[in-house]
């Protein structure tokens, strides 16, 4: 009897084949600029430079922008082409409300400067914070079934980071099921949204960016936590632990009892960099990494002011160091910084802005903007921004709809990680700050 070389031919082709999310893929490209299928087709087909690779590639973005089916290698092409190490980021989760923090590949033909210093693109390899993961995995892996941590501390202490670096040790170490909580609920979803953690084989480490703004949330997810088998880790990051979480405690469904109970646990960040050692070590690496991309030499010499207090936070001290990378110069001082950080950028602005068509009288204030979302650590959301764009000078005579187009223009530009994912109107942060 003949083999049946077809059936055989058909798996190995379902076995080389992948569906990538498309909707992962559209908000991925719009956050790169290319809003549409169109600007998407004719963007990669100018990544990939090859004449002879275009008569064979034209329905790759296509299929991938409408969820058909693609042969791996193409996915992988597509998945380099929007700034991933692979095409994984971009598969239909298994659990949807769950988002795993997958470093995104910076490229310097389409990726703003400042996404050096973005925790989701880890340029520089996460340091100085090992005793803080080290304490985070002993707790993970303690005997407790249901566990809450609370983190708090001002933008840019490395809170983000810290939780994105734990996701994937404990996936890749023990295979656990780990991600941020996406944001909102659906009307009607209710309790019901959290039924997937009882279908969970493995413990599972759910973190809650903004948990400040998120109490509903918390409150379903441990209500939900606390009613199945499977071990639960969950982390909520805020800048303080207020009003909010004394409400919390007083929650009912056995869920104040755990917050008030020794499973529960609240951790004040600290700054990182209190020794001047500490600091030009992590200026250096930071250095090391950013000449790497930029293809250049790095900066060896320390800034002279280097033992000033603002240099505590990591976001400022490689601000810095990709400063003196890039040959720029700024005089010592906070404000300094953020002038010579923020000039790099105005490229990108200007030419969104005018894309958009925005008035050039309100091209300046699109940096000052900026500067004020980076040094409170990023807003949550729209109306977030909308009360700070309101109260700058070079905007109170502006009009709401010039306001909400330097909010969108500025979402594109510098999306949450996790919104890459997620409804664009409900993302973990509006805009993110220029953050490591």
């Amino acid at each position: 009897m003949m083999p049946d070389t077809t059936a055989k031919a058909s798996v190995r082709k379902r076995e080389r084949s992948v569906t990538l999310d498309a909707l992962k893929v559209r908000q991925l490209a719009a956050s790169r600029g290319m809003k549409g299928l169109p600007a998407f087709e004719r963007e990669f087909i100018r990544h990939i430079a090859q004449p002879s690779d275009i008569t064979t590639e034209p329905t790759t973005p296509k299929n991938a922008w409408n969820g058909i089916k693609l042969d791996k290698n193409k996915a992988m092409t597509l998945a380099e082409f929007l700034g991933l190490s692979n095409y994984e980021a971009l598969l239909p989760p298994i659990f949807p409300e769950l988002i795993y923090p997958t470093p995104l590949q910076w490229n310097a033909h389409y990726s703003p400067p400042g996404a050096l210093l973005k925790a989701e693109y880890a340029i520089v390899p996460f340091h100085q914070r090992e005793q803080e993961l080290n304490d985070l995995m002993t707790w993970c892996l303690d005997d407790n079934p249901v566990a809450v941590r609370l983190y708090t501390g001002a933008g840019g202490m490395g809170k983000t980071r810290l939780a994105s670096e734990q996701c994937q040790q404990l996936k890749k170490q023990y295979h656990w099921a780990t991600g941020f909580l996406r944001h909102g609920t659906t009307e009607g979803e209710g309790q019901k949204r959290f039924d997937w953690l009882a279908m969970l084989e493995t413990p599972a480490f759910i973190v809650i960016d903004y948990a400040e703004t998120r109490r509903n949330e918390v409150l379903m997810l441990l209500a939900a936590a606390l009613r199945v088998n499977t071990k639960v880790r969950v982390v909520l990051l805020a800048r303080a632990a207020a009003d909010w979480w004394s409400i919390l405690k007083q929650a009912g469904q056995s869920v104040g009892d755990l917050l008030m109970g020794q499973a529960t646990s609240w951790i004040v960040l600290r700054p990182l960099f209190l020794r001047l050692r500490d600091r030009e070590e992590s200026f250096l690496l930071a250095s090391k990494h950013f000449a790497q991309r930029l293809q250049c030499d790095p900066a060896l010499d320390m800034p002279a002011d280097i033992q000033a207090e603002h240099f505590e936070r990591v976001l400022l001290l490689h601000m810095q160091a990709l400063i003196n990378v890039d040959g720029k110069q700024a005089s010592q001082g906070l404000q300094s910084i953020l002038e010579v950080i923020l000039n790099r950028e105005r490229h990108f602005w200007e030419r969104q802005a005018y894309e958009q068509m925005l008035p050039k009288s309100l091209h300046k204030a699109i940096g000052t903007a900026m500067a004020k979302i980076t040094l409170i650590g990023g807003v949550p959301d729209k109306q977030s921004a909308e009360r700070i764009l309101s109260n700058i000078p070079l905007l109170m005579e502006s009009k709401y709809h010039e306001r909400r187009a330097i909010i969108d223009l500025l979402h594109g530009i510098y999306p949450c990680h996790q919104a890459t994912a997620v409804d664009e109107n409900q993302p973990c942060n509006y805009i993110e700050p220029l953050q490591p």
